[in-house]
């Protein structure tokens, strides 16, 4: 059931036409290419966004946790603030800042008023202890993914600081360059497509021209040449074609010449045998039926001079004998060559035979004539088909 389903499927697809083919060859491969470069384009976009950001939010987290140290150090909470602060400020990507003492307790951030109720239950659940190296986690918020570093300050013997940092900025910028370059791929292939239309008409219209011409060769026009093309496999199938052609049409001319020369054969033939069979025709006519008219003449005037009844009898006898025969031989010039054949056509000749058909043996026949009733035919032509039907 499958292999029935995909052969009506490729049947119906190398059914297509050349230029569709080509067409959608074409869309094909250039849509295939366009989303594996996108899809390449974006992959490695995204990998470097994520060394990108991770290496910012190390950088980050590592310079706030060096300027933070006097600060935790002494206890000043204003200038620690002040600090996360402007920087949150100065770096646009930055989300927040959060600073921590040594026993982790949060001792300043950037959140203003509240501090977020989920980082801080976050926090106490991941973090029993300040780690004394810098440690990096993706953190997926309402705001998106944030990319968190936490630092300790002086190995963690003074406190911690995290910051996070956002990707939506990045986000939006790969965005931008994937639309920016989906438009100008959608150019290229609006090209490429124009392109390969046109390729595609030059490619078809020999094709075509081949295609035509075979069709003017299959109803016996021979005389057509397709102009020469390039120098292609294409050019030489036309050359080729060309080259079929005349070769078809000498064959063609040659067998036209077989035929005429077999026809005229024929015909002087059909000619020959028909003047013998006239000229028996009329030396039956001319010699035996009047030698047996002269006969059936004396036999008369010997009946007429004779008073015996036997002989009289006898007389009658050879007179009905003769005149069978007459008859006999009339028949058979009739049938070797009939006069009305050729003085008057197919049609009288053809009437004649049935009517003598229907008084010989009863059969009637009744003819349809098609295509002689304005005008005689090749005289050879109706003497072909008179003996076809005589036989």
């Amino acid at each position: 059931m499958k292999n029935n389903r995909w052969d009506r499927l490729s049947a119906r697809l190398f059914g297509l036409p050349l230029n569709v083919k080509i067409m959608g060859m074409a869309l094909g491969i250039i849509t295939l290419f366009g989303t594996m470069n996108l899809l390449t384009i974006y992959g490695t976009l995204v990998r470097n966004m994520e060394e990108l950001l991770e290496k910012e939010s190390r950088g980050i987290a590592v310079e706030m946790a060096y300027q933070a140290h006097d600060y935790l150090l002494i206890q000043d909470l204003y200038g620690l603030n002040r600090l996360l602060k402007n920087t949150v400020n100065n770096r646009p990507d930055l989300r927040y800042a959060v600073a921590s003492d040594r026993q982790g307790r949060i001792v300043a951030h950037t959140f203003g008023a509240g501090f977020p109720a989920d980082l801080l239950t976050l926090y106490q659940q991941t973090e029993s202890s300040i780690a004394p190296e810098v440690l990096l986690r993706k953190i997926a918020t309402t705001e998106g993914v944030i990319w968190e570093s936490s630092a300790p300050v002086m190995q963690g013997h003074e406190g911690q600081i995290r910051v996070g940092v956002r990707e939506d900025a990045y986000r939006h910028q790969i965005s931008g360059f994937l639309y920016s370059f989906a438009w100008s791929s959608l150019w290229v292939v609006i090209i490429a497509l124009l392109l390969s239309a046109y390729l595609t008409w030059l490619i078809t219209r020999p094709v075509l021209q081949l295609l035509q011409a075979t069709n003017e060769v299959n109803q016996g026009n021979y005389r057509i040449e397709l102009p020469k093309g390039a120098a292609d496999e294409v050019g030489r199938l036309t050359a080729a074609f060309n080259e079929m052609v005349a070769q078809l049409a000498q064959a063609d001319q040659t067998r036209q010449e077989k035929e005429q020369l077999r026809r005229e054969f024929l015909q002087r033939v059909i000619a020959g045998q028909e003047n013998e069979r006239q000229r028996i025709a009329r030396e039956l006519h001319d010699q035996t039926g009047q030698a047996l008219a002269s006969i059936m003449l004396g036999l008369k005037m010997l009946e007429n001079s004779t008073e015996t009844p036997a002989t009289r009898q006898n007389i009658g006898e050879l007179k009905k004998a003769i005149t069978t025969e007459i008859e006999a031989l009339h028949n058979l010039a009739v049938t070797l060559r009939p006069s009305i054949l050729d003085d008057m056509g197919l049609i009288p000749a053809l009437e004649v035979m049935f009517n003598d058909l229907y008084k010989r043996h009863g059969l009637k026949v009744q003819p349809t004539i098609i295509g002689f009733e304005t005008s005689r035919a090749d005289p050879c032509l109706e003497t072909c088909i008179y003996r076809i039907i005589q036989e």
